[in-house]
C-alpha cells in the first residue's frame, strides 16, 4: 500500500492573428491561463518475481482533492541482467478529470483526458 501527493500544472500562452491579403493584421486574440492542482493519492503496488532474473511490476493509485479524480495503472516487466544493471518495459494508463469554474464562466477550464504510454528503462543499481 502506498500514498502520497500528485501535483499537476497546466500553463498556456497563446495568440492568434488574422491578416488580410496585404499582410495587415485585421483581428487578433490572445489567451493565457495557468491552472494547478494537488491530489492526495492512495494506491498499491506489487512486484512478482516469475523467474530467477525477471519480475512483473504493477501499480494502481487514485487521487482526489484538487481534481475530480486522477487514476493511474501501470504494469511491466524487469530483467536483472547483471548484479548492478536492470532493464524494463512498462505500460501506463492515466485518467485525469479537472474542472475550474462552470461552463460559460470567463475562467472556466476543463481538462478531461485519458493518456497511455509505453516506456523502456535501464537502471544502474548501487
Amino acid at each position: 500500500v502506498d500514498g502520497g501527493l500528485r501535483y499537476i500544472r497546466h500553463e498556456f500562452d497563446g495568440s492568434l492573428s488574422l491578416k488580410n491579403a496585404g499582410g495587415t493584421v485585421v483581428a487578433s486574440e490572445s489567451e493565457d491561463f495557468d491552472h494547478d492542482w494537488t491530489d492526495v493519492l492512495l494506491g498499491a503496488s506489487i512486484n512478482v518475481p516469475f523467474a530467477k532474473k525477471w519480475s512483473w511490476n504493477n501499480r494502481l493509485n487514485a487521487g482526489f482533492g484538487g481534481s475530480e479524480g486522477t487514476y493511474l495503472a501501470s504494469t511491466g516487466v524487469t530483467w536483472r541482467f547483471h548484479k548492478n544493471w536492470s532493464a524494463g518495459v512498462t505500460g501506463k494508463y492515466t485518467a485525469i478529470d479537472f474542472e475550474n469554474g462552470s461552463k460559460g464562466d470567463s475562467d472556466w477550464y476543463l481538462y478531461d483526458a485519458d493518456e497511455s504510454s509505453v516506456g523502456m528503462s535501464v537502471l544502474f543499481i548501487f
